[in-house]
């Protein structure tokens, strides 16, 4: 498989096995700005909206959640 952290794209890949976990795409989306764009930024370090940072932790943790749900479930 492609090495991404992209989590819109490592969901994608999920879909076939976990169709339940489609409706976190968005948050997915929203939390990847934090990581791949200040891990990897080009020439200019990207800004983070204060008021992001609480909305982000709640984002995680909800992704997280749901992921370790899914796991259980199976295991």
């Amino acid at each position: 498989p492609p090495r991404t952290h992209i989590l819109p794209s490592l969901l994608k890949q999920c879909m076939p096995f976990a169709p339940a976990l489609a409706d976190i795409t968005e948050l997915c989306g929203f939390l990847t700005h934090f990581y791949t764009e200040t891990r990897y930024p080009g020439d200019d370090i990207p800004e983070v909206d204060p008021d992001d940072i609480p909305k982000a932790f709640d984002a995680a943790r909800e992704v997280k959640e749901r992921i370790e749900k899914l796991v259980s479930e199976v295991t």
